[in-house]
């Protein structure tokens, strides 16, 4: 996925959420929201006890796949004052996602489509193809199997749709991701093969193939995302702890909570980057020394309370309500889930 999807997906969450707000996609994620046994659900904000606030509502088909997210701009001081939504399309069988759309629900405007093809060969996938709304190449995916069966090997490449299509060949160049597995059979390793620029995504699992741990090795710490993670699980195989060492300067520590098997409050725990001073040079011209890599040790020793969630469920364990306690901001706010 390029660049400027990205753009699309940085805007919605303007819409979608806040800083530290729990979306749809995320009480679906942690097994809260079954979306097989419903068809839409919409989250509200309740400020001040009296105004509702709609934030987003989710429509699922069948088998519970999105079809449909919708983001409504929150107040009137919200950098987006439309309301957008990702239209969903899957072939036959409801899973397998053919195209996905981004739309200006009032302009009517699409801006930004997705397209997916697959090409299937003795039932396993070998091709994938990705076209964007706007640019002339394709994305093309090839996957390759071991004697088992196993994917061991994938290629991503770039193909111009027509001759007046020029590529930048240092960045739409070739890349080969290799698969490794466990004795049990889960991802073990995924690495990156590049001659200039290699790093690998690795994966302990246990025998039921939950993941334990999560370490990116030769990546850059100053990228987005989570660089490295640790789960624990209960005896039910439920989730009951995560931490997040990343490079946006922060570590999070989640812990979960549960009742009558219901997930009934999550906690958050933050620890900061130590502060770094700016580096001057005596010499004036002397180019500043190679930035330091980020690890644990980068981070504060203790972790601090940075936000608490508690949830509510009515008589058939659904999820009406939970509220969210944020004691970085020092306030407190309560959201509600209508279904259909």
């Amino acid at each position: 996925m390029k660049k400027h999807i990205y753009i699309v997906l940085i805007l919605l969450q303007v819409v979608l959420c806040s800083f530290g707000q729990r979306t749809i996609s995320d009480w679906v994620e942690l097994g809260v929201i079954n979306t097989k046994e419903i068809q839409s659900v919409t989250l509200y904000c309740v400020e001040n006890k009296k105004d509702t606030i709609k934030i987003e509502t989710n429509k699922y088909n069948s088998k519970g796949s999105i079809i449909e997210e919708i983001g409504y701009p929150t107040n009137k001081f919200s950098d987006i004052d439309s309301v957008y939504k990702i239209v969903y399309i899957y072939d036959e069988d409801n899973l397998t996602l053919k195209e996905r759309c981004t739309i200006n629900d009032e302009s009517k405007d699409t801006i930004d489509q997705i397209k997916y093809k697959y090409f299937y060969s003795d039932k396993k996938l070998i091709k994938k193809t990705t076209s964007y709304l706007g640019l002339d190449y394709l994305e093309v995916n090839n996957y390759f199997y071991n004697e088992k069966g196993i994917l061991n090997q994938e290629i991503e490449d770039y193909l111009p749709e027509s001759d007046k299509t020029i590529l930048n060949d240092e960045y739409y160049k070739k890349t080969i991701w290799k698969y490794d597995y466990d004795k049990y059979g889960f991802l073990s390793e995924k690495t990156h093969v590049d001659s200039a620029y290699s790093f690998s995504y690795k994966y302990t699992n246990d025998s039921l193939g939950n993941i334990l741990s999560f370490n990116c090795i030769g990546c850059d710490y100053d990228c987005d995302g989570d660089n490295r993670y640790f789960i624990k699980y209960d005896t039910n195989n439920r989730q009951i702890l995560k931490e997040e060492l990343n490079g946006c300067g922060y570590s999070m520590l989640t812990k979960y909570y549960y009742n009558n098997n219901q997930l009934v409050s999550l906690i958050q725990l933050v620890k900061y980057q130590k502060r770094r001073y700016r580096y001057h040079s005596k010499f004036g011209n002397e180019p500043p020394p190679p930035p330091p890599i980020i690890g644990p040790k980068s981070f504060e020793k203790k972790y601090r309370k940075y936000c608490t969630y508690i949830c509510f469920y009515d008589s058939k364990g659904k999820l009406i309500r939970f509220t969210e306690t944020n004691y970085r901001f020092r306030q407190s706010k309560n959201f509600i889930l209508k279904y259909e």
